[in-house]
């Protein structure tokens, strides 16, 4: 994770400066961070492991391209999003909120009261590896890697109960 530890400003620099030399000499990098937000623009294809498996293995904006958060009225939003691959739901009130990985049908009528957005990488991530019938809490990180690291891969999920010891990881991290 080249950028742990870095604020801010020197984050920018960084990332500035690999696109940079990406420029100059054209080449693959492969990123392991948790600031998945932050690198959405620098990233051509994603690559997202679950349960030791690839769940994920396409270019970044095709997959955006059918990521998707939908919400309006329950009914609606049910009625709208029958037969496809909701991800997630959330109810504030009585909005609903269906998070989808799916195309969308030109020719379905979205009602008056639904809006569409499409999601993030960050979010998407997030509802693929947290957001199904799975009871099993995601692991963003590793205490111990198998590689002796201390840094685990963000992108891999269910090497350890990691988030129920994340006491004892802080704990490791912080000693001196």
């Amino acid at each position: 994770e080249p950028i742990l530890g870095l604020d801010a400003n020197h984050r920018d620099s960084f990332y500035k400066e690999l696109v940079k030399t990406y420029q100059e000499r054209p080449r693959t990098f492969i990123l392991s961070t948790h600031l998945i937000e932050e690198i959405q623009q620098l990233v051509e294809h994603v690559l997202i492991m679950d349960q030791h498996r690839i769940i994920i293995n396409e270019d970044t904006e095709d997959l955006l391209a059918k990521a998707y958060a939908i919400s309006g009225p329950e009914k609606m939003v049910d009625e709208y999003t029958a037969g496809l691959k909701v991800l997630k739901t959330e109810m504030m009130g009585n909005i609903k909120t269906a998070y989808l990985l799916d195309r969308l049908d030109e020719q379905r009528v979205i009602p008056d009261q639904v809006k569409i957005v499409h999601c993030d990488l960050q979010h998407l991530f997030i509802y693929l590896t947290n957001g199904g019938k799975s009871k099993e809490k995601p692991c963003y990180f590793n205490h111990v890697s198998t590689s002796g690291s201390r840094y685990g891969n963000c992108l891999r999920l269910g090497a350890g109960n990691c988030i129920n010891n994340l006491p004892a990881w802080i704990n490791y991290f912080t000693q001196p």
